[in-house]
């Protein structure tokens, strides 16, 4: 048992994150389209100061196909970049990705007047995860971006797919996914420079 209890703990610790995201989103869908109201990124509610929006806006869904979907998603994320992402790390990459991307959106993209979904972040975690998992796991994070940026350059050239709008009830946008995978590069970057930083110290 004593051998157990610390494998045990390392993955309760390994699941917290995915699991606490998960769960704020299923309570903010499960809190009714008011309260997901109050939530959701609105870009003339931005403008007017309820910035939480920036970071709120990415836990609501259009129903409860667009929330499985993205769970799911989650899932496969954490189950491949787990240990790259896990930690304190995610929840500050986590606050950075969906800043980034809602900030893109207000800024770059005026034209859209509203966004849900945890997909620009989950894009931004996939992106991150396999950048800062190269050295560890480099056939996989190096498949994995292929298929990141692949997936990336068929929506820019023809737009979401019909299908997935048909099941989650809604539009895909693009730009959050682009936003969001740009964010994650550069969160992955900032903390790989910093683990750069800290092993050049150790060496002096």
């Amino acid at each position: 048992m004593n051998e157990l209890s610390p494998k045990l703990a390392q993955a309760i610790a390994r699941l917290t994150f995915p699991a606490l995201l998960g769960a704020l989103a299923i309570v903010v869908w499960a809190s009714g389209p008011e309260i997901a109201g109050v939530f959701q990124y609105q870009r003339e509610a931005l403008i007017e100061g309820q910035y939480w929006r920036l970071l709120t806006g990415h836990l609501v869904h259009l129903g409860w196909q667009h929330l499985t979907m993205n769970l799911g998603g989650l899932a496969v994320i954490w189950l491949l970049f787990g240990d790259a992402l896990g930690g304190i790390k995610a929840w500050i990459m986590t606050a950075g990705i969906a800043l980034f991307t809602s900030a893109s959106l207000l800024f770059v993209q005026p034209e859209i007047e509203w966004y849900v979904g945890l997909s620009g972040l989950l894009h931004g975690l996939l992106a991150a995860g396999a950048l800062l998992s190269l050295r560890a796991i480099p056939v996989v994070s190096s498949l994995a971006l292929v298929l990141l940026v692949g997936k990336l350059s068929v929506e820019l050239a023809s737009g979401g797919s019909s299908q997935v709008e048909a099941i989650i009830g809604g539009p895909i946008l693009i730009h959050a996914h682009l936003y969001g995978s740009l964010g994650g590069g550069l969160c992955a970057a900032i903390f790989a420079l910093n683990r750069l930083a800290n092993t050049l110290n150790i060496l002096r």
